[in-house]
């Protein structure tokens, strides 16, 4: 099978409430989107939905590690406090780390990216050779690193680096879209009209490379909510007593055959996340590229 793939159309002229019919057009778009917004809701109103402050330690002895009840829908964890609870407000830290570090690395990522292919010559030749440095590095161990130099993780340290860290694919991919677009007519003409370099990138390049890159963005959320939650695992995201999904697995994972609900719950909406916004990003794919055909 072979994918013909024309050039992404600009993202302005679908608009927002094409976009929006674009990926509530079938099923399963509309059950990942309201999966995402039931996500969204429950974190935005966590000081209402939890039932109990999410660091409370409701009872050392007689609440400790309590499997899933009435009292408390997701059990407890080992420090008696309510697992519900701790994972509504980690839905606020962690769905905010996600989307905030996607915005942050597609805005850098399509800044440098765009630039370099509309420009071109050496300024592309040394913007790239950044790039591919950097990709060299691999990026967890990257991310380490610059965590480390912190005595504390907070999630705005975790958005910057994370967003820091991850635009460097995407300025790939908008370059190869701004190295199509400069040879286009409208962008000679523009350029015959007076219009500066700079004026072109920013009304005519950008916008077309901004469609991709809001494709890789939506799928970036759902990688850094992984990622976010990888770190967790490995001593370095949120520390306790703050939750995130992440380190409520974090805290489950030597006695996952006992404390099942600690890796359980959270683990569940990390893949509902992951698979909810993969289908997002496949119907807006769809969309601003509606000449893609398929060819057996």
């Amino acid at each position: 099978m072979v994918l013909s793939i024309q050039p992404p159309t600009d993202a302005r002229r679908v608009g927002a409430a094409g976009l929006w019919q674009a990926v509530t057009s079938d099923t399963g778009g509309r059950l990942a989107v309201a999966a995402l917004c039931v996500m969204a809701a429950a974190a935005l109103a966590a000081p209402w939905l939890a039932p109990y402050p999410p660091n409370d330690q409701l009872g050392l002895i007689v609440l400790k590690s309590r499997p899933p009840s009435l009292a408390h829908w997701f059990g407890t964890d080992p420090y008696s406090r309510d697992v519900l609870s701790r994972v509504l407000y980690g839905a606020r830290v962690s769905l905010r780390t996600g989307v905030m570090a996607a915005a942050l690395a597609a805005t850098a990522g399509l800044s440098w990216g765009a630039t370099a292919g509309f420009f071109g010559g050496r300024i592309d030749a040394v913007m790239m050779r950044v790039v591919d440095m950097l990709l060299a590095i691999p990026r967890v161990l990257l991310i380490l690193t610059i965590i480390a130099l912190w005595p504390r993780v907070t999630p705005e340290l975790l958005i910057l680096v994370i967003g820091l860290t991850g635009w460097f694919g995407v300025s790939r991919l908008a370059r190869s879209v701004a190295q199509s677009v400069r040879t286009r007519e409208y962008v000679a003409a523009a350029a015959a009209l007076g219009a500066s370099r700079w004026r072109v990138l920013r009304t005519h390049v950008i916008p077309h490379a901004a469609a991709p890159v809001l494709v890789a963005a939506t799928v970036a959320v759902a990688q850094v909510v992984i990622l976010e939650a990888g770190l967790a695992f490995l001593g370095r995201g949120i520390p306790e007593p703050d939750a995130s999904w992440g380190n409520i697995i974090h805290l489950g994972r030597e006695s996952i055959a006992v404390t099942w609900w600690l890796t359980l719950f959270p683990g569940l909406l990390l893949i509902t996340t992951a698979l909810s916004t993969n289908a997002v990003a496949d119907r807006l794919r769809m969309s601003l590229n509606p000449k893609q055909v398929q060819r057996s």
